[in-house]
């Protein structure tokens, strides 16, 4: 009876966490079951360019067990282009038109999305090892990464940290509408944490600083940089989270806004005023070195009211994704095309052309305005 080549495929896609010794054995399992098979007659996965991607994977991985760290990214590569054949093969199946099921077991099976591949972690840690996720983290995704990406909006409150981070990462150019809703519930957690380190400061400095916070954890994330801050997300959420907010808050601390209220205040010169005593309003007896206080208190009521008006204008962009262009073009100054090599612009960010860039930061801008109230011919 001819082999049932789905079948096959299907119960080897689960490759997370295994060796390549043990994805190798996988790959061959495949390759054996794909030749000479009467099931697979208009191949769009050629059988000797499968085995040429395997033999090529095998190799690289036995190179990179004595080499150093740019023969580990090679067998890295090795590895994806392998498990990418993969994925195409079992698609083309699921899509029937390549596939002829002579067991007669597959007429009822419902046609899905494309499988998303969970992202191996590539950057090491101070010992050299690579990092690698928790177990738990490892077992709840080989769980929901073979779900369609719209069952998982229903979850996320649900998904751990690590998790969460790792399915925006997946659905980030594929699936916006799912990647939206996966970033709110991610920054609903974010300022949940960050909020516990602003014990002592007034109102707006509290915005302000869980703002900044949630902009560095979600510029990691929507990175395709690799980099062991980003990674690490993926690995120790808690861990990272904490630094990044210690990190801005040692910040504030040195800034004129953290520091504004411990003021050193020469009291002798003070009228009326003994050592030990506390005076009212002391910023009106320092030197004046530079502005007046009067200056400085305007020039924060200013910051405060620019940083509401930006935040009630971001929150009216509908689109996540056009709202993270407008903040790359407008706030981070990236262009929107650059012919330059290597050089970072918005049309390698998002993977779209210039045209549809300036069409989403366009959209995003008219929605900011009118949230302000702003006449589309007043400059923004």
């Amino acid at each position: 009876m001819p082999k049932t080549l789905l079948n096959t495929v299907k119960s080897m896609l689960d490759t997370t966490g295994l060796s390549d010794g043990d994805f190798l054995a996988r790959l061959n399992a495949v390759y054996d079951a794909m030749l000479d098979n009467p099931s697979y007659l208009n191949p769009a996965v050629n059988v000797a360019g499968f085995k040429a991607a395997v033999d090529a994977y095998a190799a690289a991985s036995a190179a990179a067990v004595q080499a150093g760290k740019a023969a580990m990214l090679e067998r890295d590569q090795r590895r994806a282009e392998a498990a990418g054949m993969l994925r195409l093969l079992t698609n083309t199946l699921l899509e029937g038109d390549r596939f002829v099921d002579t067991d007669a077991t597959l007429s009822t099976l419902q046609v899905r999305s494309p499988l998303l591949p969970i992202p191996p972690l590539v950057c090491c840690n101070k010992s050299g090892h690579r990092y690698v996720r928790p177990a738990h983290i490892q077992a709840e995704l080989r769980s929901i990464v073979p779900l369609d990406p719209s069952e998982w909006i229903g979850r996320a409150e649900n998904f751990q940290n690590e998790t969460l981070v790792c399915l925006i990462r997946l659905t980030h150019d594929g699936h916006p509408p799912v990647c939206g809703i996966l970033i709110e519930e991610l920054r609903r957690r974010i300022t949940h944490r960050a909020e516990k380190f602003c014990c002592e400061m007034d109102e707006y400095d509290q915005e302000q600083f869980v703002s900044d916070v949630e902009m560095q954890v979600l510029e990691l994330v929507l990175t395709k940089q690799p980099s062991k801050e980003r990674e690490i997300l993926e690995v120790a959420f808690g861990r990272a989270m904490r630094n990044l907010a210690l990190n801005q808050l040692k910040k504030f601390k040195n800034s004129t806004a953290g520091n504004i209220a411990d003021m050193a205040v020469d009291y002798t010169n003070v009228d009326g005023a003994e050592e030990g005593d506390e005076v009212q309003r002391p910023i009106e007896f320092l030197p004046d070195a530079t502005s007046g206080p009067e200056n400085i208190l305007l020039n924060l009521d200013m910051r405060k009211q620019r940083h509401r008006l930006l935040r009630k204008a971001l929150k009216a962009v509908s689109n996540p994704r056009h709202r993270e262009a407008v903040i790359l073009h407008h706030a981070h100054d990236i262009p929107i095309t650059s012919c330059q090599r290597g050089k970072k612009c918005l049309t390698r960010q998002f993977r779209k052309d210039a045209r549809q860039i300036k069409y989403c930061i366009t959209t995003a801008m008219k929605q900011m305005r009118a949230a302000l109230g702003i006449n589309a011919r007043t400059k923004f």
